[in-house]
């Protein structure tokens, strides 16, 4: 019989839709690993309640009828003898892949899946290699699904409609593989973040947000910092969005600089700015050019921090109103105002830092709320600071005082703790009132003016 003759002999029985179901259930043992290396199937197959023409087919096949019943059952054995014979010499498993294509194994293809899964977590490695606290984080990122989330994100970035299996895990390789590289390059003081990625990653889009990537190392630097809020986080390793993006809103922060023109252009804003006084917006760029003095005088100097800009708005009308002139020289300055508005970002810590630098007394002050609470201890990461009217005992009076209303803002279920005074986090975990910051205004503005000049 010719190869001709023997394939169409061979779709006559077994690729008939009536012996459809025996080459399905044979391929699916295949594709599960029997018959690995050409060996012979064996063991039995069955079909319940099959057709007359089902069972005819099977006769055809085996040369005599199956066993009466309700199931139809078929004994591979028997039908590699039949093939091996001289129908189909390579066999049963052979034949199948003529009738109905290629196999997949599948525990070969989950074994390669598993590989492929593997690899993309080890590209991580130098990553962990730099920064071993990182590995709690990751092992949980990684459990919690993260690393298939950013590669289906980055299929979908490419236009990838339908990555198979072991692509998705290819696509993480290379998102994981990138962000140990900017972890091995971390930290770098003072780096723009797109100048930074061109010279770590060779695109200086790559760390752009909505980039996968960048949502990776986002959560990244945010374990590694203890930062929630991930452009701090990122400052805190160095990496700028913008020197011009980072901003702080200041009043009455003494200028004094001298040489560089940019120096001297902001020395002049800031003291022109705090006779007033009027607030001003301070880019890093201006915190960084040399223009800002330390307060510094006979008695004690105060640099007075603040969350909400309200706050300051408020203050410098209050100093304004009063009439107050202020001293002739920057050197003779008792106190300022800063205003993180938030999570500080690195113009503001600098700043602050700078100000406070001659050994004025940095006193903090927020909303209390759990926010609040997670500003305060970023900000102490950066800066030593003591509490502004921001204990238990403050936050109870204020309470007292603004009282309840018939719709007080609750606190959320996520509490937050306050180490520079434990009892305030439990005094506002007991009462879960929250108060914004503008509830004692009036008291802040009080403490401002009385340390505001010195005479």
């Amino acid at each position: 019989m010719s190869g001709v003759d023997k394939l169409r002999r061979l779709h006559q029985l077994l690729g008939e839709p009536d012996a459809d179901w025996l080459v399905r259930r044979v391929r699916q043992r295949l594709e599960r690993g029997a018959g690995a290396g050409g060996a012979p199937l064996s063991g039995r197959v069955a079909l319940r309640s099959p057709t007359h023409d089902q069972r005819l087919a099977v006769q055809r096949l085996l040369g005599s009828p199956p066993r009466a019943g309700g199931t139809l059952t078929v004994d591979l054995g028997a039908v590699e003898a039949v093939l091996r014979g001289g129908l189909w010499p390579d066999g049963l498993a052979d034949a199948v892949q003529q009738l109905s294509g290629p196999l997949t194994v599948r525990r070969a293809a989950a074994q390669r899946l598993t590989a492929a899964w593997e690899a993309a977590a080890d590209a991580f490695a130098p990553g962990l290699a730099a920064h071993p606290g990182l590995r709690p984080w990751f092992e949980s990122w990684l459990a919690e699904g993260g690393a298939k989330r950013a590669a289906r994100s980055e299929a979908r970035r490419q236009g990838r409609t339908k990555p198979d299996p072991v692509e998705l895990a290819g696509l993480a390789a290379d998102l994981l593989g990138g962000a140990a590289r900017v972890l091995e390059a971390l930290p770098a003081p003072g780096q723009l973040r797109s100048v930074f990625a061109r010279r770590v990653l060779g695109e200086a889009h790559a760390l752009d947000r909505g980039r996968p990537l960048a949502s990776i190392l986002n959560r990244a630097v945010e374990a590694l910092t203890g930062c929630a809020d991930s452009r701090q986080a990122w400052s805190q390793v160095g990496i700028l969005a913008s020197s011009l993006a980072s901003t702080v809103l200041a009043l009455g922060v003494p200028g004094g600089g001298l040489g560089a023109p940019e120096a001297v252009a902001t020395a002049v804003a800031l003291e022109q700015a705090r006779a007033v006084p009027m607030p001003l917006v301070l880019t890093l760029d201006q915190v960084r050019s040399g223009a800002v003095r330390p307060l510094s005088r006979a008695g004690p100097a105060v640099v007075f921090v603040c969350e909400n800009p309200s706050i300051l708005e408020s203050a410098a009308t209050a100093l304004r109103a009063a009439g107050r002139a202020p001293p002739a020289t920057a050197t003779a300055a008792a106190a300022c105002l800063i205003c993180v508005a938030g999570q500080p970002s690195l113009a503001a810590v600098e700043l602050i830092q700078l100000v406070a630098s001659a050994g004025a007394t940095v006193r903090y002050h927020g909303d209390f709320d759990w926010a609040g609470l997670q500003i305060a201890v970023s900000l102490s990461r950066s800066v030593d600071w003591q509490p502004w009217r921001f204990e238990a005992a403050d936050y109870l009076e204020a309470l007292a005082q603004a009282g309840c209303g018939p719709d007080p803002a609750r606190l959320g279920p996520n509490p937050t703790a306050s180490p520079w005074d434990p009892a305030l986090a439990d005094a506002m975990a007991l009462e879960g009132i929250a108060l914004e910051e503008e509830a004692v205004v009036a008291r802040l503005i009080q403490d401002v003016e009385a340390a505001w000049w010195c005479g």
